[in-house]
């Protein structure tokens, strides 16, 4: 697991790119990008959310059973 730090700028310069050329060729011809900018961070945010979660719900059981 990688930490989150943020999306990259690349990544927000595919999705305008997407919107323009919504075709699928297109999409496969950048999925590197898709991947590398978007999905991995995307993964790792997830990730790094789940572990808070995790830390927090191990805390409000404490509180609910006393």
């Amino acid at each position: 697991m990688s930490p989150f730090d943020d999306f990259p700028r690349e990544g927000i310069s595919f999705l305008a790119e997407l919107r323009r050329h919504n075709e699928r060729a297109w999409f496969t011809a950048h999925r590197d990008t898709y991947e590398r900018c978007l999905l991995e961070p995307a993964r790792d945010l997830v990730e790094a959310v789940g572990a808070e979660l995790a830390v927090f719900g191990a805390g409000m059981h404490s509180l609910v059973d006393g």
